[in-house]
């Protein structure tokens, strides 16, 4: 009772059903009111219930997507050196991998010429001409992903346990999918 004189009158009367006193009301003339706001207040919490539902059901939405993105290296990048570090590669590691991050270089240097000469050939005055050359431009880019995505997966293959736990470890923090590693029977050169 003494929570409820410190509420405003009209707060203590509509959502306990009290006067000021304590005694409760059983007048037909407030009942109403009474079994109005109760109803009202159901249809209230149901309502921040649904909300929080709805806020809910992003979150597993948002995070299961977020899931879908692969957990890739970036081999032959700029990170390379914290690969290195961060994996603890051993000597054998550090030459294979050198040996892909040169195979990817001479492979995408193929690829950055081709872009190249579609940048300094194709038409790009107007709209139109943009989004052809913005077309023509997608499968050379996926190309280059591509064969980034064969290095890292190549790498990911010759983990050893720990070094692959960590990998792991990592790709869930990051919230991505970790890429299933080659072995040198499923090898193939990035094209």
């Amino acid at each position: 009772m003494a929570i409820l004189k410190k509420l405003p009158y009209w707060v203590a009367f509509f959502v306990f059903g009290v006067k000021l006193t304590g005694s409760i009301i059983f007048d037909k003339e407030y009942s109403l009111y009474i079994s109005l706001f109760n109803k009202f207040l159901k249809g209230f919490v149901l309502m921040k219930l649904n909300n929080y539902c709805s806020i809910l059901l992003f979150f597993i939405f948002f995070t299961s997507v977020g899931q879908t993105v692969d957990c890739t290296l970036g081999i032959g990048g700029k990170d390379t050196e914290t690969i290195i570090k961060v994996f603890q590669l051993s000597e054998e590691q550090l030459v294979q991998m050198e040996g892909w991050i040169e195979e990817l270089n001479k492979s995408n240097e193929l690829i950055e010429e081709q872009i190249d000469v579609l940048l300094d050939k194709h038409p790009q005055s107007n709209e139109e001409e943009l989004q052809v050359l913005a077309e023509k431009f997608k499968p050379l880019r996926a190309q280059i992903i591509a064969n980034s995505r064969i290095c890292d997966q190549k790498l990911v293959g010759i983990l050893n346990e720990n070094q692959y736990q960590r990998y792991i470890s990592l790709c869930f923090e990051a919230v991505r999918r970790p890429l299933k590693g080659l072995t040198s029977k499923e090898d193939s050169a990035p094209e």
